[in-house]
């Protein structure tokens, strides 16, 4: 139940999170706003269960390893969800993913700590 609401929680914030920084890199169709949160859907949790997994049963170096691994496939995912998808492609969407994943990514570190 523990990693459900882990799951959950970390689902949520980095949805929270990439929408506000769509919004900020004009990201204003309905559908468009939907797919960002698709691509969260598919691959947040993929990526949270990998690391939660690895750092119980690898050393912290290959733990990194994995953490930037399940990182670059999920920003290569949803590249290429934005980039199929997207009606209005004012970005990079490789470019966009990259940068969607970078702040959510960071504001985990910097917002978890202090929520709890």
């Amino acid at each position: 139940m523990e990693l459900l609401i882990s799951l959950f929680y970390c689902l949520s914030l980095t949805i929270m999170i990439e929408l506000i920084i769509a919004i900020i890199f004009g990201i204003r169709d309905k559908k468009d706003i939907y797919l960002v949160i698709l691509a969260q859907i598919l691959t947040n949790p993929v990526v949270v269960l990998t690391t939660t997994f690895a750092s119980l049963k690898f050393s912290y170096t290959v733990y990194i390893i994995i953490v930037a691994i399940m990182e670059l496939l999920a920003i290569i995912v949803e590249g290429l969800l934005y980039k199929k998808y997207f009606k209005k492609q004012t970005i990079n969407p490789f470019v966009f993913a990259l940068i969607l994943n970078m702040i959510s990514f960071i504001m985990g570190f910097v917002i978890s700590p202090i929520i709890g």
